[in-house]
């Protein structure tokens, strides 16, 4: 993938317009009416056998939904119609499932780019598939901010749910496309005009577009997909992925979404519902780890490689005078204030390769040893090495850090519904980049061939991972670790991060692992042994106490008799 999105949207797949943009999060507008007072007149004049007319000024209702193909590795686009003030009706099909997010463009003119401002993301998409035959080729996709519909500048299609399928034959609708110089133009299409074939009354209602050039029907159709089928202003159905024929005229397949009008409904309901609060499945290879200090709690994280092990790039003040050292783990969040205390132990640094101030070459990596055991579960795992260099083609990376109410940023978090009490520190995930040493010397200069550097995916927020990457970070590539973040300063936004890699240093880590695994089952051993001969000690104790007992119990009885023999005598 790119590392810029502007160069991105650049490449769409079928896709000529250049969207220079760097998507930026707006504000929200005014939230506007939600119900039209009066019928609107879009001016649209469709005449059969008129193709790709220029739009009539007035305000817009017509979008292009953009979206990155997972599978082909190219960009993808559709027509799609505003229906509200934040959702959008377009095409859909089943690999609309896969589908995650995307932008919708709100300009008509593609022709010099498209600005920020014409930019929403959405990252919520309903694929249609509960009706008859293979006609739910429909996907509702809900914005992440809305749109103002001012009936200046936007305004919503409404659905054309009274539509008479039997009174309506042979009338004109309108449907939309992009023009080969990007713009978005309109064409009349007939509909069941009576000519259609089996083959399109298979897939829904016949509609019929004039190709008296079949090179117009390859020209619209393809760059038309979910376009609205516009009938006396509303909506009666959307066009669906097709393949031209020559006929003069062709006739191909519309989803009738005149019959869908409650399932919009319920859909709408169910997109605006936000999802249950939920954690990044990465905190697991994480501990917090931290110390007080003049009255302060300073938390700091660091991943997870074996049961007394931690590894970061530099771990600050380990020295003896710090007081009330925890680690925690197994917990996906954590507060300054009162850290949840699972061990209380000492730690000290036991592998480190550079300290502060750190040079721009500096290799960071620091091993934390702990005067205990974590305890693996569910919860609470080791992140193994990998056993590469880098990651094999395809591999998925990320960099597992924290956020707070001040970092936090739905670009990253979108879907986790992240809730921040005061001073609460949660883990996440991001997607990453990977460039190997070759190509990350291309932008930094002095790198050791143990560097690696990082981008952050889809280039999020102008790439800042100076703000949202935390020094010490793991890069976690396909649950194995890979390397670590290094503390950059200054840092810069524009150049990628830094990081170290560990492959040079994972046999001598796996040793002191060992060794640290070693020294604590010795430990135990120990502390069994020093146990066992206290208690020991102390069963003999008892057993001694007994054995007094025994014989000093009858010679009080016989010493008592003889006492009171001795006292009945002297009353005689």
């Amino acid at each position: 993938m790119s590392r810029d999105v502007s160069l991105l949207l650049s490449n769409f797949h079928r896709i000529d317009f250049h969207v220079n943009i760097l998507y930026i999060a707006r504000g929200k507008p005014a939230s506007s009416k939600t119900s039209r007072q009066s019928p609107i007149n879009l001016n649209l004049n469709p005449k059969y056998k008129t193709n790709e007319q220029k739009m009539p000024k007035g305000p817009k209702y017509i979008v292009v939904v953009t979206w990155f193909n997972e599978k082909t590795k190219l960009w993808e686009r559709n027509i799609g119609a505003i229906i509200d003030k934040q959702f959008i009706l377009t095409y859909g099909n089943n690999d609309s499932e896969q589908i995650k997010e995307g932008y919708c463009v709100l300009s008509h003119d593609l022709s010099h780019g498209v600005g920020s401002k014409d930019i929403i993301k959405w990252r919520k998409i309903k694929y249609c598939a509960e009706h008859e035959k293979n006609e739910q080729n429909v996907a509702l996709i809900k914005l992440d901010e809305k749109i103002n519909l001012d009936d200046k500048n936007f305004i919503s299609l409404d659905i054309y749910s009274g539509f008479d399928k039997s009174k309506n034959k042979e009338k004109v609708a309108s449907i939309f496309s992009i023009s080969a110089d990007e713009k978005l133009v309109y064409s009349a299409v007939k509909y069941e005009s009576g000519k259609e074939t089996a083959n399109c009354k298979s897939f829904g209602d016949c509609i019929t577009i004039y190709n008296g050039d079949v090179n117009i029907c390859k020209r619209i159709l393809p760059r038309g997909i979910g376009s609205p089928v516009v009938f006396e202003n509303k909506i009666i159905g959307t066009v669906r992925r097709t393949t031209c024929q020559d006929y003069t005229d062709f006739a191909f397949s519309m989803n009738p979404v005149y019959k869908y009008t409650e399932w919009i409904e319920n859909s709408k309901i169910e997109l605006l519902q936000d999802p249950p609060q939920k954690f990044s499945e990465f905190y697991k290879y994480m501990a917090f780890y931290g110390y007080e200090i003049e009255s302060n709690t300073v938390i700091r994280h660091a991943a997870i490689i074996g049961e007394s092990m931690l590894i970061t790039n530099y771990a600050e003040n380990l020295h003896d005078d710090i007081n009330n050292r925890f680690v925690t783990y197994g917990t996906p969040n954590i507060r300054t204030l009162r850290p949840p205390i699972s061990i209380q132990m000492k730690y000290n640094e036991t592998f480190i390769l550079s300290k502060p101030p750190f040079k721009p070459n500096d290799l960071q990596l620091t091993l934390i040893k702990l005067e205990g055991e974590i305890q693996f579960s569910k919860k609470a795992i080791a992140l193994p090495f990998l056993k590469t260099r880098y990651p094999p083609k395809g591999a998925r990376c990320f960099v597992v850090t924290t956020f707070n109410q001040r970092t936090n940023h739905e670009d990253f978090t979108y879907g986790y519904n992240y809730k921040f009490l005061k001073n609460e520190i949660k883990l996440h995930h991001i997607e990453i980049e990977l460039w190997t040493y070759l190509e990350c010397k291309e932008y930094i200069e002095d790198l050791n061939i143990n560097h690696f550097c990082i981008s952050v995916h889809h280039t999020i927020n102008n790439d800042n991972h100076c703000l949202y990457i935390k020094a010490g970070s793991p890069i976690i590539c396909d649950s194995h670790i890979i390397g670590i973040v290094n503390d950059v300063t200054p840092c810069e936004s524009e150049i990628p991060r830094l990081c170290t890699n560990l492959h040079s240093y994972k046999d001598s880590i796996v040793s002191e692992i060992r060794k640290a695994t070693e020294e604590y089952i010795e430990k135990k051993e120990i502390e069994a042994k020093k146990l066992s001969k206290e208690n020991a000690m102390r069963d003999g104790k008892e057993r001694t106490i007994k054995t007094q007992n025994k014989y000093l119990l009858p010679l009080i009885i016989i010493l008592s008799h003889d006492m009171i023999l001795m006292i009945t005598r002297g009353y005689e």
